[in-house]
């Protein structure tokens, strides 16, 4: 049987008889690559101490660690040392993946999110899937000053839910300003994942409009501000549109 112990971190409780081959120690506590988990199994009433000293480490704080480590450690020295080593480098691999976690009440909320809140479906369906899988079914991802830029639903989540931490990426969102002619008045829009960083003033965009799908020519390209009224609409493709 599978028991998730912490969604954020991914923390699961096995029993013994469920574990794979390996490892093969009836008591022990090892790391999936593959599936970004750490497995806990056969320490009985102690389980849940461990999954909180395995949360307090990989939150990083200096005092989580201390007191992960100390707990760790006095448990003999060779266990000890054992997952320590283990905890620093499922660390070390959520860093290189650009995986870490923040404190949920200090990720700041752009008005544009704050003044446009998800659908009450949308949150439902979001909601069942937490419930479900134990984790966000998107990805907050911020950017360098701490502002959320994308997975809103999955921040509102963590706070309906009372999680003080959330796993956390760095990303960057990118609007344009352009004209549909030479000299025309300036809408904006903004730029999907795959052209952030990828489009250049002078650039010809195709976009979506209220009218279908135009071309236009960029004349600058800016850090998305969160300070939009509302939702921008996307750019769809540099370059020409389509022939049909």
């Amino acid at each position: 049987m599978i028991e998730i112990l912490n969604a954020v971190h991914n923390i699961v409780s096995v029993s013994p008889e469920d574990l794979p081959e390996h490892p093969r120690e009836r008591q022990t506590i090892y790391y999936s690559d593959e599936k970004d988990m750490v497995v806990i199994a056969g320490w009985g009433d102690d389980t849940g101490r461990i999954a909180e000293m395995i949360v307090n480490y990989l939150e990083l704080s200096p005092e989580g660690k201390q007191k992960a480590e100390e707990y760790f450690l006095s448990s003999g020295e060779d266990f000890g040392i054992r997952i320590n080593n283990m905890l620093k480098e499922i660390a070390r691999i959520r860093r290189e993946k650009g995986q870490f976690t923040m404190r949920t009440d200090e990720i700041r909320i752009f008005p544009c999110f704050a003044d446009h809140p998800p659908k009450p479906e949308k949150m439902e369906n979001k909601d069942l899937y937490y419930q479900a899988h134990g984790s966000f079914e998107s990805g907050i991802i911020l950017d360098g000053a701490g502002n959320l830029i994308d997975g809103y639903t999955s921040y509102l989540l963590a706070v309906r839910y009372g999680a003080s931490h959330v796993p956390v990426r760095y990303g960057r969102r990118q609007t344009i300003t352009a004209s549909h002619r030479p000299g025309g008045t300036l809408y904006r829009w903004e730029l999907p994942g795959l052209l952030v960083g990828k489009v250049h003033p002078g650039d010809k965009v195709t976009v979506k409009t209220a009218r279908g799908f135009r071309r236009v020519t960029v004349e600058a390209v800016e850090e998305y501000s969160g300070q939009e009224p509302e939702p921008l609409k996307m750019v769809v493709r540099k370059g020409r549109m389509r022939r049909r």
